[in-house]
């Protein structure tokens, strides 16, 4: 088991790692081509932060289906609780958000997580409803794309650097990521069959709070630096992430398995984040005894899923 572990934490370092490279990587071969910043943000950049999730549910959809929707949930729920809580704590005094709450983020931060739950209602997912859900994404895209690309001005004379360097980078992150994340769910089940557990718990933990630490780190250094809105944003464009794509792509190779514990136990869970997470930003203002209150809850989910 100590073998099992010590493959499990090599595995998600190389698989956060390799997800980074690719990312730096891919987000420069844009610039090159003088697309603007806030589309490789809500394009590249967005897709970066949650490739690990998406990676580790494409390997295990053959072998343990239900650690797709358990990741996808328990990344969620970490998301809001985990790492807003942390965000929230470390800010030294009430802050202020100056970030326009009726953006279009919100809105589909509530509908994508709606959605789901209608989704799940039946017990399946189905090819349909899959493609549904990436249409979704691809509308969130564009509405993003629409609002904002008029104000970003891209530099038609940079002289950024892209050789065969950088594709052997995309290349060798893209495979690193794809063997890591194959490595990552085999030991992962390995862990659920020692501790007599659901592999779709071994999701919404283990595999949920491991893949989550991109958000973690990108959040956690942005409320440091006192831009929270940046951390606020990284978790919601996360989030829709996760529900539409993590959710919609594995469908097209396999089925996924709805447990009663992922659904309607988990998914509650989410929707009192989601709703916890709209009323702390709701005035504008962060306050430390709430990051409390988030992580506190987070704390006894864990709790829940395990006893």
């Amino acid at each position: 088991m100590l073998v099992t572990i010590a493959i499990f934490v090599i595995s998600l370092a190389v698989l956060l790692k390799s997800a980074d490279i690719f990312t730096d990587n891919v987000e420069i071969l844009g610039k090159k081509f003088n697309i603007p910043s806030f589309i490789l943000g809500v394009t590249i950049v967005a897709m970066g932060t949650s490739l690990p999730e998406l990676a580790t549910s494409l390997m295990s959809i053959g072998s343990a289906p239900e650690i797709v929707l358990g990741n996808v949930i328990g990344s969620n729920i970490t998301n809001i609780l985990l790492i807003i809580g942390v965000c929230t704590l470390v800010l030294k005094k009430e802050t202020n958000i100056t970030w326009d709450l009726y953006h279009g983020d919100i809105t589909y931060l509530i509908a994508s997580t709606i959605i789901l739950g209608i989704i799940l209602i039946d017990g399946s997912v189905s090819i349909v409803e899959a493609g549904l859900l990436i249409m979704g994404y691809v509308l969130y895209t564009m509405y993003n794309i629409d609002s904002n690309s008029k104000n970003d001005n891209p530099d038609k004379d940079n002289k950024i650097k892209f050789n065969h360097i950088n594709v052997l980078q995309i290349i060798l992150g893209l495979a690193l990521v794809i063997i890591s994340a194959d490595y990552l769910v085999d030991s992962a089940i390995d862990i659920a069959n020692f501790l007599n557990v659901g592999s779709d718990v071994i999701g919404l933990t283990l595999i949920a709070i491991g893949t989550s630490l991109p958000e973690l780190m990108v959040s956690f250094v942005a409320a440091r630096k006192g831009n929270i809105e940046i951390a606020i944003g990284n978790i919601t464009g996360s989030n829709i992430f996760n529900t539409f794509m993590v959710v919609g792509i594995p469908r097209f190779f396999g089925e996924l398995k709805v447990t009663e514990i992922l659904f309607p136990t988990t998914y509650i869970y989410l929707l009192i984040s989601v709703a916890l997470f709209i009323s702390v930003i709701l005035d504008k203002k962060l306050h430390r005894f709430e990051g409390a209150v988030l992580l506190l809850l987070f704390l006894f989910f864990l709790i829940e899923l395990f006893v």
